[in-house]
């Protein structure tokens, strides 16, 4: 079993597979069933089993199951995410506390960017950023905004390329799409390159019914827009 972490999180695992060998007369324990695993516990540690195979040995504080094929692993308060499939760690044991919003999980460092784990499309999005915020709140997006103080960029879900916008002070959550407002209060919708699609937004609201409604899940707000992006509703 291949781990990320550092020498003192490996020196207590090493410790634990030793004493878990020591013990092998030792059954462990069904303690439940989750998608396609069975959680088993030896003494006070926690493993996975898979099709009657020990995956994970027991020797773990806790063990969530995020996915088919990704569970959290937690030790000494420290947390990684293990593939197992890959047969290894896909994180290191940077975390120190967990969240579950909406199909993702939010991984927190007191001491540094937080990660976050898309359980649909099984993607880690590692915050290189130092985004302060993402949209866990409406994962059927084609693109997920993200705040950096006061302003906003995008990544696109599919492929976790990020296109930065600059001077968008609000993003909205659209099934295609990127748009923005900008700091004098206008909408506009972006290509991939960072241009305005000024034709694509006035067919939009025309093919809308001359009005276009676009919403803010996050932070409840919702407006509506003509087909010069002008606000209507403020």
């Amino acid at each position: 079993m291949e781990v990320k972490g550092g020498e003192i999180i490996q020196d207590i695992i090493n410790h634990r597979l030793k004493y878990d060998s020591e013990i092998f007369f030792v059954d462990a324990k069904v303690v439940s069933t989750e998608l396609n695993m069975t959680i088993i516990k030896k003494k006070q540690y926690y493993g996975v089993s898979l099709n009657s195979e020990i995956v994970i040995p027991p020797i773990y504080d806790e063990i969530v199951v995020l996915t088919h094929s990704t569970v959290a692993i937690k030790i000494k308060n420290r947390i990684s995410l293990y593939n197992i499939y890959r047969k290894k760690t896909i994180t290191d044991f940077s975390y120190n506390s967990m969240e579950h919003i909406g199909s993702y999980w939010k991984l927190n460092n007191d001491s540094g960017p937080f990660l976050i784990f898309d359980t649909i499309r099984e993607k880690l999005f590692n915050n290189k950023g130092g985004y302060d915020e993402y949209n866990l709140r409406c994962d059927h997006t084609e693109y997920c905004w993200v705040r950096r103080g006061r302003f906003f960029d995008f990544i696109h879900r599919g492929t976790g390329e990020s296109f930065s916008l600059p001077g968008i002070v609000m993003a909205y959550d659209t099934e295609a799409g990127m748009f923005g407002k900008n700091e004098n209060g206008t909408i506009s919708l972006f290509e991939e390159s960072g241009i305005e699609n000024v034709i694509r937004l006035r067919q939009m609201v025309c093919e809308a019914g001359g009005y276009l409604t676009l919403t803010n899940y996050t932070y409840n707000i919702q407006h509506v827009i003509d087909v010069y992006g002008n606000i209507l509703n403020i």
